[in-house]
């Protein structure tokens, strides 16, 4: 996006358009953000930048960072929103701290306005995306499905505790080639 007279429009260069309407293309195909920039990097696709207040665009590798950002930016779903992660000041071990939060549910933000610029995607798109990433998490207490992890250990992020329900892990023995899965949740 650059600024345009009245607020935010898509970038004049179509090349910068097509490279981030392909990132979203792609996540819609692959299973995970990861897996987007393993493709990036095999196919040595290039993410242009623009520095603020520059006209010049430079191409670099797509990053984890940028990647992410991306898909968790709300303004590609044309929507504009303010108060996503709100500061408060609390009491934290004697001393007043800022404490600055997280809201992951639309619902929660102070301000949403839908259709305020041009988009990439839809907000249904972006809904979809967040539940995919979401979905994608590796926390043992996380009720997502999870992403397979290394080792050789075939349930690892897909098997759940009978007792109460919360993901297991694999837990590997470095005297053997044995593993067994633990729960965390009790």
């Amino acid at each position: 996006y650059v600024w345009g007279g009245r607020g935010l429009v898509l970038d004049p260069d179509e090349s910068v358009r097509r490279a981030v309407g392909v990132v979203f293309e792609r996540f819609n195909i692959e299973p995970s953000a990861h897996a987007v920039l393993r493709w990036a990097n095999q196919s040595n696709f290039l993410m242009p930048t623009r520095e603020r207040g520059s006209s010049e665009v430079s191409w670099n590798k797509l990053g984890n960072l940028r990647l992410n950002a991306m898909l968790r930016n709300p303004a590609y779903a044309g929507v504009y929103v303010y108060g996503r992660h709100p500061t408060s000041k609390e009491v934290v071990d004697g001393e007043i701290r800022k404490v600055r939060r997280r809201l992951s549910d639309p619902a929660q933000w102070p301000v949403r306005i839908e259709d305020a610029h041009p988009s990439y995607i839809t907000w249904e798109r972006y809904m979809s995306n967040q539940e995919k990433l979401r979905q994608n998490t590796v926390q043992p207490s996380a009720a997502g499905r999870g992403a397979p992890r290394e080792g050789r250990a075939l349930l690892s992020g897909i098997l759940l505790c009978g007792r109460c329900g919360r993901r297991m892990s694999a837990r590997y023995y470095s005297y053997s080639a044995h593993w067994s899965y633990g729960c965390y949740g009790e």
